[in-house]
């Protein structure tokens, strides 16, 4: 896996050059043929009201989005949640399809699926897996010293 962090803030970058490939470990898709981009987007807090988004940009290529306003650990969460889309999307379990009539279609592990936000398979994971992995890192960075609660 190739990152490609297109992000202005040498200090955001800096930060997420050296987080996300830790992701992918945790992930186990380091390995997969696929180049991740990741920007800033000033409105997707503001306009879409969510922190970040992640979709299909080239063969092989998958967008990462995060909202330019987040703030540190928000930051590194919302990045763990879109990388877990990420898994899904290199993996085959999650997919989007534009449909004929230009409305984007949403499936998991090979099913069409209509539900509301939180009900959907992808995010149920996402918002599961994002905790344990913004932990891990927690974990990492204090030599596991973190503190239980």
């Amino acid at each position: 896996m190739e990152f490609d962090i297109q992000i202005k803030s040498e200090v955001r970058k800096d930060l997420i050059e050296k987080v996300i490939p830790f992701y992918a470990k945790q992930l186990n898709v380091k390995d997969f043929n696929y180049t991740i981009i990741v920007k800033n987007n000033k409105i997707l807090r503001k306009d879409h009201q969510f922190n970040g988004q992640v979709y299909y940009s080239g063969h092989r290529e998958l967008t990462i989005e995060l909202d330019s306003y987040l703030k540190l650990p928000r930051l590194l969460i919302t990045l763990a949640h879109e990388m877990v889309h990420v898994k899904q999307m290199v993996r085959g379990q999650y997919q989007l399809r534009k449909a004929r009539n230009g409305r984007i279609m949403q499936g998991w592990c090979g099913k069409r699926v209509k539900a509301d936000y939180f009900n959907r398979p992808w995010e149920i994971e996402a918002f599961k897996r994002e905790e344990i992995l913004f932990g891990q890192l927690c974990d990492k960075i204090n030599g596991n010293k973190r503190k239980r609660i």
